[in-house]
């Protein structure tokens, strides 16, 4: 057997990110490159204003390895364009160019962001988040970036990193280094570190161990912040952790998709829609008429939702 034969799927991710860093500083043949201009909305990973008119570069084929990696720890194709742009106001972001899924890279950014004693997982972690909107659906509307949707593709970024053999520092290196203060697009700095935490701690589920997560808000005065809600199962016993308070849950029964949790103590039942893709769950509630017979009507968890 030769040797790339024997190497594994984390072995090869590992391999990968060790290289993308110097793959991102190759040349590239004049022919390589192509004008795009962008009509649609822009998922960015951090919140300078999109660049929609630039010059795309072909990624190199270690960044093509990453995404593919990324995309193999799924199980799903990696059907998307991925290019580089030499534009300092560029960062990284995801978007449609009619029906065609891009991953657009600023070669110099990455380069600013490479971690020498992450063996630039942090190349691997933006690339993961870019993939999360596109797995989300957030680049198939009008809307664009907004926190909700950052933590989600933070999150997925996260659970990407713990499933290719990352440690949690390393899924959150690149995150520490962001600002504090949110905006309008996107979430504070403290926020996505929590959403990183959540989607790598779904990444290393061992055994029997499950877990599930949401992305739910609170009221602070006029604005909703948005927060992450985790539930964790074994053994049929599921407990809702989130930053104000624990609930224990018992589950009923599956359908598809979807887990119904009971929990005798409040008498509500949940529901849990999982994501195919790692990303976040969308819970809904509902008032227990009995405990053995899962309602029909529910209220989505998130308080935001319901005006």
């Amino acid at each position: 057997m030769c040797l790339s034969c024997r190497i594994s799927r984390r072995q090869f991710a590992w391999l990968s990110i060790v290289s993308i860093g110097s793959g991102l500083s190759k040349g590239f043949a004049a022919d390589s490159s192509r004008s795009i201009s962008l009509t649609g909305p822009v998922c960015n990973y951090f919140d300078d204003a999109p660049v929609k008119q630039f010059v795309a570069y072909d990624a190199t084929q270690e960044a093509r390895d990453v995404v593919v990696s990324v995309c193999d720890s799924i199980g799903l194709p990696a059907n998307f364009t991925i290019v580089s742009v030499r534009d300092r106001r560029v960062n990284a972001y995801a978007t449609l160019k009619d029906s065609e899924r891009l991953i657009v890279y600023e070669e110099n950014f990455m380069r600013s962001i490479a971690d020498a004693n992450s063996k630039n997982w942090t190349g691997l972690t933006i690339l993961a988040h870019e993939i999360g909107h596109h797995l989300c659906g957030h680049t198939l509307d009008t809307i664009g970036s907004r926190p909700p949707r950052e933590l989600e593709a933070d999150h997925f970024a996260g659970f990407a990193v713990s499933r290719l053999g990352g440690s949690l520092e390393q899924a959150q290196v690149v995150f520490a280094r962001l600002s504090q203060r949110g905006s309008i697009t996107h979430p504070p700095r403290d926020e996505r570190l929590e959403a990183v935490k959540a989607g790598w701690n779904k990444g290393t589920v061992t055994g029997t161990e499950e877990r599930q997560n949401i992305v739910s808000h609170v009221k602070h005065g006029d604005n909703w912040e948005p927060m992450i809600v985790e539930f964790v199962g074994k053994n049929g016993a599921w407990r809702e952790r989130s930053p104000f308070a624990e609930y224990d849950f018992q589950e009923r029964s599956r359908n598809g998709d979807s887990i119904f949790l009971f929990d005798s103590s409040r008498n509500i039942w949940v529901k849990l829609d999982k994501s195919k893709s790692g990303g976040f769950a969308t819970g809904y509630w509902a008032t227990a008429v009995s405990d053995n017979v899962v309602p029909e009507a529910w209220i989505a968890l998130d308080p935001r939702d319901w005006r």
